[in-house]
């Protein structure tokens, strides 16, 4: 059933027979709050479904505190596409907090996101915390180039996580996948503008933070300010370890390949978040910056770090691009431009 949206205390009084779903008309501006479990307006029974519902729409609240919204607790199964679709018969809601992501799901496993807009986000658009098993295609974010702190896709503390065909331009990282997170899978995300796909920030503060198994594959990086990027503060520790990618399209990209584990700082501490087991496969394209490969580890360094069919060339005529590398222990295996500073 559509939401009415030109009266904002609609209540939905029936879901689909086939999907229980409430479904949002196309141009969906306002956001909406489902309660978990009880209704404020009215306990509407549906004798098939077993489901309660009320749709809050509160115009007083939304136009002064625009984008607040997160989603928790949500069951297996639960899918949003965007409307709710539970399969197991329960009714959750969006919790109306202070918060500067667009839509956050917390605590989600088995979560389905599907054919969903997210335009001009007030701070990161959608967050994934403590989820497994989530789910997300098609999604389209967008925000200025020129907006602060605007990543699309924040991840941390969750495992078994797929972001596939989507398009992503923002004005911080397109995807960032943050501590505490393993098998991530990114495949065919369109990045740009934006700051690339990130694991990290990691090891802030000091702070003991890991991220393993993540597989990005057959991305764009379309005039980004970074491209495949791995980022660490000095003094951290943990790891970020068993990373691929591959089979990447480069359009004009600065920084295509860069791991920088002096983040937010050009001191060397002794502590460091250890990265290792790293392999850049299938690299294509353009850089907008003659440095096109920099690997600027700590001074523990980072192992096994793998290079592999790259073939990047600088975007602007007549200038060569290189590599630039410390304390990287690696091999080449081919490589345009040539990778000369790898240790053994």
């Amino acid at each position: 059933m559509e939401i009415d949206l030109a009266n904002l205390n609609t209540i939905i009084q029936s879901f689909s027979q086939s999907q229980k779903t409430i479904s949002l008309p196309d141009k969906t501006e306002k956001a909406i709050s489902l309660q978990k479990g009880k209704t404020s307006n009215t306990n509407h029974y549906m004798a098939k479904g077993k489901f309660s519902s009320v749709i809050q729409m509160e115009p007083e609240f939304w136009d002064k505190n625009p984008y607040k919204a997160i989603t928790k607790a949500f069951p297996p199964g639960f899918h949003f596409r965007p409307y709710a679709l539970n399969k197991t018969r329960q009714f959750y809601e969006f919790i109306l907090i202070d918060s500067d992501s667009a839509l956050r799901f917390h605590g989600c496993n088995g979560l389905t996101v599907k054919y969903l807009r997210n335009i001009n986000g007030p701070g990161s658009h959608i967050s994934v915390n403590g989820c497994e098993g989530a789910k997300f295609s098609q999604i389209n974010i967008h925000a200025p180039q020129e907006s602060p702190n605007t990543d699309g896709f924040d991840i941390s503390a969750s495992k078994n996580i797929l972001i596939q065909d989507s398009t992503i331009g923002t004005g911080d990282d397109c995807i960032a996948i943050n501590g505490g997170s393993s098998y991530i899978s990114i495949v065919g995300v369109a990045c740009g503008p934006g700051h690339g796909i990130s694991i990290g920030s990691l090891g802030r503060n000091q702070g003991h933070e890991t991220v393993e198994e993540v597989h990005v594959r057959n991305c764009s990086f379309t005039r980004t300010t970074n491209g495949a990027r791995i980022k660490t503060w000095p003094g951290g520790s943990g790891y970020a370890r068993r990373i691929i990618f591959k089979q990447i399209k480069l359009i004009d990209t600065r920084n295509p390949i860069i791991i920088d584990q002096y983040y937010g700082h050009n001191i060397s501490m002794d502590a460091a978040v250890k990265v290792s087991d790293v392999i850049y496969r299938g690299f294509s394209g353009t850089s907008s910056d003659a440095k096109a490969i920099d690997l600027q580890c700590s001074k523990s360094g980072c192992f096994n770090i793998i290079l592999n069919q790259i073939n990047i060339v600088s975007a602007e005529q007549g200038k060569h691009a290189y590599a630039s590398c410390k304390n990287v222990h690696g091999i080449v295996i081919s490589a345009i431009p040539n990778v000369s500073c790898l240790l053994n």
